[in-house]
């Protein structure tokens, strides 16, 4: 996965199932800390050639499984730790490379500052359920918010986002409130900005002292030269989204009713149950219409789209021991309304890999739901209600 130029430097290759490998190669070279950097696919397990290290970490390896990249990333950096290497962070290292606060490329409207202080919000809010960093905001309104896709995914989708302010649209990027500053800080770099350009993303904001600008002055200058607001934010709202640890078991005892003759999975109700916290701490801060929920990782959530586009857009997000099979029912939607007119999104359901539905409210004398719990049985999905 690495893509740099070494030369000059020792270099010790391994594969990234190599565990045991890559590990006596930096305790051969003397190596007592280690700075994680840059970025990594997620591997396809199937075809992973594996060594002793992993068989030794094994509890470890099977903790990646499930969760959010930031629940993946600890681990990673704790596997690390035990076996004798501290894991430093970019803060101790190199500070200077952390975005300072302010204005750093063009100028920062009242508007802007208010759009930009909104988003912040909202990523504090969310973080708690290992969401994404990162949303696109247009005056008081998010117009999307970054999933498994990732950031350039984010950028790209906002393209077709038409609710809110129409005079700009903002990415914001922060890091989640209880995230493990080590590994994964918000970056951006010259890139970015491409992508933003294209998105019609007109103001970027970045966390000061929590995000990393790749090559700071280049990205700087196509900020300047694109028309793209640049600034670094600081949390200083007084009316902080950001809720207790507490409050994520609001929901946590509500019975679920099943409504279809299949009976759910004991992950699929794992993954219930955390979609119905998402909502249930997520919901007044933005209007989430849909969530999907993979091995209790949120893998995206609907604003302002169609439910079956959602549901065809998400369908290749998987957590790392997905095997992303067309016949690998292993994910779970969340949905806060059904169109009546649901068709459609049965037959998005049908063909990815959504095992079954969970319905925040339910009328069973409707005629709606009677023709949807039938197209659920036709297909083998299961339907859990909250009613």
């Amino acid at each position: 996965m690495a893509d740099a130029d070494y030369t000059g430097f020792p270099v010790t290759s391994v594969g990234i199932g190599e565990l045991g490998g890559l590990l006596r190669a930096l305790k051969r070279g003397g190596a007592t800390e280690m700075l994680i950097a840059g970025h990594a696919q997620r591997p396809d397990l199937r075809n992973l050639k594996i060594d002793f290290g992993v068989i030794t970490n094994i509890a470890t390896i099977f903790r990646l499984m499930r969760g959010g990249d930031d629940h993946v990333l600890r681990q990673i950096a704790n596997l690390f730790e035990r076996n004798g290497l501290a894991v430093k962070s970019i803060a101790e290292l190199a500070p200077e490379l952390l975005t300072p606060a302010g204005v750093l490329a063009g100028e920062a409207s009242p508007a802007i500052m208010s759009t930009a202080d909104h988003g912040l919000r909202v990523i504090r809010r969310l973080g708690p359920f290992d969401i994404g960093q990162a949303v696109v905001a247009s005056g008081d309104a998010i117009l999307a918010i970054e999933g498994a896709e990732g950031t350039n995914g984010l950028i790209a989708r906002s393209t077709v986002t038409h609710h809110g302010d129409s005079r700009f649209k903002m990415l914001v990027k922060a890091a989640k409130p209880s995230q493990d500053l080590r590994v994964d800080l918000p970056t951006i770099g010259t890139e970015t900005i491409e992508r933003c350009v294209a998105a019609g993303i007109s103001a970027i904001a970045l966390e000061a002292g929590r995000s990393l600008i790749v090559d700071r002055a280049a990205t700087i200058r196509k900020s300047e030269a694109s028309g793209i607001a640049l600034i670094g934010i600081t949390d200083g709202s007084s009316d902080d989204l950001s809720m207790p640890p507490h409050h994520l078991r609001l929901v946590a005892d509500e019975r679920l009713v099943s409504l279809a003759r299949v009976t759910p999975s004991r992950q699929a109700q794992r993954d219930a149950a955390k979609g119905l916290r998402l909502f249930s701490v997520g919901s007044d801060a933005v209007p989430i219409e849909a969530a999907l929920v993979g091995r209790e990782n949120i893998l995206a959530l609907a604003l302002n789209e169609p439910l079956d586009d959602f549901v065809i857009r998400t369908g290749q997000l998987g957590q790392w021991g997905d095997r992303r099979k067309k016949n690998t029912r292993n994910k779970t939607l969340i949905l806060a309304r059904v169109p009546e007119d649901h068709s459609a999104l049965v037959a998005a359901i049908a063909e990815s890999q959504v095992g079954g539905v969970v319905l925040l409210s339910a009328d069973g004398s409707t005629a709606w739901l009677d023709a949807f719990i039938a197209a659920a049985n036709a297909r083998n999905l299961f339907v859990l209600s909250t009613r």
